[in-house]
């Protein structure tokens, strides 16, 4: 069963594989500057921080057992407010 949550991903037999493919997926976007990590401004909670969710996805061979676990981090662009940030784009996948 694929976790649907970061937090059950942290669970299970197979946690330590999905920890792995987080933090390669992780360390992929980081050397390709994708992205950057940003703390909103303490004094100023009108910015609309676009936040991330993890994807998972488990893939398995023809016995059933797992082959490999893939993780991606998407951004939740359902935040994204009219007039503000609505007509930018955003992507975690480097071009």
């Amino acid at each position: 069963v694929e976790p649907k949550t970061h937090e059950q991903s942290l669970k299970g037999k197979d946690a330590e594989k999905r920890a792995e493919s987080r933090q390669a997926e992780t360390d992929n976007l980081t050397s390709n500057d994708v992205f950057e990590v940003v703390r909103r401004p303490p004094n100023d909670q009108s910015r609309n921080m676009i936040r991330p969710k993890w994807v998972f996805k488990i893939e398995c061979h023809k016995d059933g057992s797992v082959d490999k676990c893939k993780s991606r981090i998407v951004g939740k662009g359902f935040t994204q407010r009219c007039g503000m940030d609505f007509e930018e784009t955003f992507s975690p996948h480097h071009a």
